[in-house]
């Protein structure tokens, strides 16, 4: 085994190198880098409060974490430099062939209404499309809870499933062009 930090949310491999994100249930902010070989710590760096979920994508490293202040930022990482970028915010993502698919679930706790805004990012390029990846998405998804979201490494398929935390939820399905 291997020591890594608080809380061991989430795991991406890449390169000979496992990327573990630490949350430590809000009290960690560390992403540690496991060369696989010697299977050893290589590297620890730290990115927003609290991370979630960790992917690789054409070669880069992306974290999603609730931060801080619950702005839910999606951060790139550098791993050989140290270095921190956020490029959006979303409190679900998912990836396929270098498209970062992302969803930033604004909810009021009281009244449990949500307004969804989804993006997608291009690794290749390095930009963000703020104009909703679903082109023919229900009118009601606009302001599910959206619980999960994930994609069908096969064909590109994007599962996004929701909650009204009181009930069964749903699952819808879009192709990889958000049909």
């Amino acid at each position: 085994y291997v020591e890594v930090g608080r809380n061991p949310e989430g795991i991406a491999k890449d390169n000979g190198y496992l990327y573990v994100v630490n949350s430590g249930w809000g009290k960690d902010s560390t992403i540690t880098v496991i060369d696989k070989k010697a299977f050893a710590v290589s590297k620890t760096v730290i990115v927003a409060k609290n991370p979630q979920r960790v992917l690789e994508s054409e070669g880069q490293i992306f974290v999603q974490g609730y931060g801080a202040d619950y702005s839910y930022p999606v951060q790139k990482v550098d791993v050989a430099k140290g270095m921190v970028t956020t490029i959006a915010n979303a409190t679900h993502l998912c990836e396929h062939k270098g498209i970062l698919y992302m969803v930033y679930g604004d909810t009021d706790w009281k009244t449990y209404k949500t307004n969804n805004t989804f993006s997608s990012y291009n690794v290749s390029n390095g930009r963000l499309n703020s104009s909703n990846f679903l082109r023919d998405m229900p009118e009601e998804l606009a302001s599910k809870s959206v619980y999960m979201m994930e994609v069908n490494p096969n064909n590109g398929d994007i599962y996004i499933g929701t909650s009204d935390y009181k009930t069964n939820g749903d699952i819808y399905r879009f192709d990889r062009n958000g049909k």
